[in-house]
């Protein structure tokens, strides 16, 4: 990367805001604050009245809010990856979670450090398997962050209560709420270089699931919404969470203003996609409408899956107390803090994002193009488009039409009444795709028009039905026949129970918080390896959605069975000791009931 950026050029005096130049001395902070399945309507500045979040409702009320900013994906890994790069996840290669970004691409933190900011990242970095040809996933210090603390692995995240984290590249021992840790950084780093410039990313891992906070912010929800289940206060936790994560943006614009820096940092708050209702959230966001009035979720390109609640603030620059209807994307937030800086992105970069600055400072309007988005991972088969008030959305070939500014949960289809616009958006979606999706020929194949206004479904796999297969097994596999059961996370208190049935198994998996996840699918062994290899693949959980492939290792020892796995689509581990996060452990589990079993499915006998 050192190497790519050296053969960069920057424009030294890119137009500001105000027409004018950027001097040495004026280039602002940047304070970058990224929430984790925040939904749009989780926050005061958008509606919420169940619970408050005042320093986002301050920093609001000094700067602009961002009524129609979109997340350049539907899930985290692409939509981080966006954002760090400027350009749509086809471009730089993060099309799913289980991408990796490719070594070669240009963050904005190597960019900024290329004009002298001092950078950070404090929280975290979605890593997935290592890119074609590489050997490990990139690492944030490789990627122009001079100090990183955090997860790497996006499963290692889920854990509020880690009992490790990165520090660079050391793994160190951790105790106490993650975001409290992050945010402690954060706020060091900033009296560290209050001298500037500097470009800090707070990457929290709230709201998304484990759905945890800490008891004293709880307490100050419980009994106060409605709770499904008495005795588990899923939703208290889920509003705790998020009232937490907007006290820790108040520790940071707090320390901003103790340090004078309020008035010349560029801090910009958005969530890295919409809430989600899939099963580990436990029901809380759906029961709390955390996405209303929008529909869909995570997952999804309804708007409630890619429009997440933005704030931006530049005193001085950008009007206080506003709010925008112009439409942006986190592709946009590279080349606008570069902007900010006084640079412009060098055109080998292939940043396709645009500088907003004039947009939010009123003195130009806000870009003429069309957003485009492809979710097509995971078994879903969706894609859309947006220009203007217009959105067009594809899913499994049938097309719908909404006017999103009149009607932003999408529930009125205008495509009979509008097959001109339903024509043009569908042909711009193939032909022209811009930075919310992918382009040129990075795109996947795709059926041409009218086979994408028409009723083309995926290619489906074949199917089982669910029954193992009828081929006796051999070896250990035979002697993995049968039911194990472990206890593993932080204190023992995570309960995990496998069932193998010939090569088909499932698991069940329960947590100290009360979180249930069961997912069925395929073993793999391969005794001959050394160490013997064992590889989790095709599993899905009970609401159907699809796991990444775990590698592992794995020894037999009598009625003892244990695991190293590698993190989903990591690399398998060499050796037996610890990894890092909930997937990538060492767990020795216990048979409990002998096998060969007789169950007609994995899975009869967990419930």
């Amino acid at each position: 990367m050192v190497a790519a950026l050296a053969m960069a050029t920057f424009v030294a005096a890119s137009p500001a805001a105000d027409g004018g130049g950027i001097g040495p001395d004026e280039r602002p902070n940047v304070v970058l604050i990224v929430a984790d399945d925040l939904g749009h309507g989780d926050v005061g500045f958008n509606g919420r009245s169940e619970w408050a979040t005042p320093h986002l409702d301050a920093l609001a009320s000094r700067g602009m809010v961002l009524r129609r900013f979109y997340a350049s994906a539907c899930v985290c890994g692409p939509s981080r990856a966006a954002l760090m790069t400027g350009k749509s996840p086809g471009r730089c290669g993060v099309r799913g979670n289980a991408d990796d970004l490719p070594a070669g691409e240009v963050t904005i933190a190597e960019a900024l450090a290329d004009r002298g900011y001092a950078t950070a990242l404090f929280g975290k970095w979605h890593r997935g398997a290592p890119a074609p040809g590489e050997a490990e996933a990139v690492h944030p210090l490789d990627q122009g962050f001079g100090a990183f603390f955090g997860f790497l692995d996006p499963y290692h995240a889920a854990e509020k209560y880690p009992a490790s984290l990165w520090d660079g590249r050391d793994r160190v021992p951790s105790a106490g709420y993650a975001d409290d840790l992050f945010t402690d950084r954060a706020v060091d780093f900033i009296g560290r270089h209050r001298s500037g410039p500097f470009l800090l990313v707070l990457a929290c891992t709230a709201p998304h699931h484990a759905i945890v906070a800490p008891a004293e912010e709880v307490d100050r929800h419980r009994g106060r919404l409605p709770e499904s289940e008495p005795g588990r206060p899923h939703n208290a936790h889920y509003a705790g969470m998020v009232t937490r994560l907007d006290r820790n943006v108040g520790r940071v614009l707090d320390a901003l203003e103790g340090h004078g820096l309020s008035g010349r940092t560029l801090v910009v708050f958005t969530s890295d996609n919409g809430a989600t209702f899939e099963e580990a959230n436990l029901g809380a966001s759906a029961a709390l409408g955390s996405n209303g009035p929008l529909r869909g979720q995570k997952r999804t390109l309804w708007e409630g899956g890619i429009r997440v609640p933005t704030v931006v603030s530049w005193p001085g620059r950008i009007p206080t107390g506003a709010v925008s209807e112009a439409v942006g994307v986190q592709a946009d937030l590279l080349p606008t803090a570069l902007a900010a800086a006084g640079g412009e992105p060098d055109p080998s970069w292939g940043v396709e994002g645009v500088d907003l600055l004039p947009s939010w400072a009123g003195v130009g309007p806000g870009p003429d193009r069309t957003l485009t988005w492809e979710w097509r991972d995971e078994g879903a088969d969706q894609r859309a488009a947006l220009r203007g008030d217009l959105k067009l959305v594809v899913d499994r070939g049938t097309p719908a039409l909404f006017d999103v500014a009149a009607d932003p949960g999408e529930r009125r289809d205008l495509s009979a009444d509008r097959p001109g616009d339903v024509a043009r958006l569908g042909r711009e979606l193939l032909d022209r795709p811009g930075p919310g999706g992918l382009t040129g020929s990075d795109r996947r194949p795709y059926a041409k028009a009218p086979g994408l206004l028409g009723h083309q479904r995926s290619p489906r796999r074949a199917s089982s039905g669910g029954k193992p297969p009828a081929t006796p097994v051999s070896g250990d596999l035979a002697a993995l026949q049968g039911r194990w059961s472990a206890s593993t996370g932080p204190g023992g208190g995570t309960v995990v129970e496998w069932e193998v049935v010939n090569d088909r198994a499932s698991f069940r998996v329960e947590t100290p918080e009360g979180l249930t996840i069961r997912a069925v699918g395929s073993v793999v062994v391969d005794a001959t390896a050394d160490p013997p290899a064992l590889d989790w693949v095709g599993f899905r959980t009970g609401a159907g959605l699809p796991l990444p492939p775990v590698p592992s290792i794995y020894r037999l020892d009598g009625e003892a069975f244990t695991v190293r796995a590698g993190g989903p689509n990591g690399a398998r581990p060499t050796a037996f000791a610890p990894g890092d996060g909930p997937l990538a452990d060492l767990v020795t589990f216990r048979r409990v009931v002998p096998g060969p079993l007789t169950a007609s499915a994995p899975g009869a006998g967990l419930r």
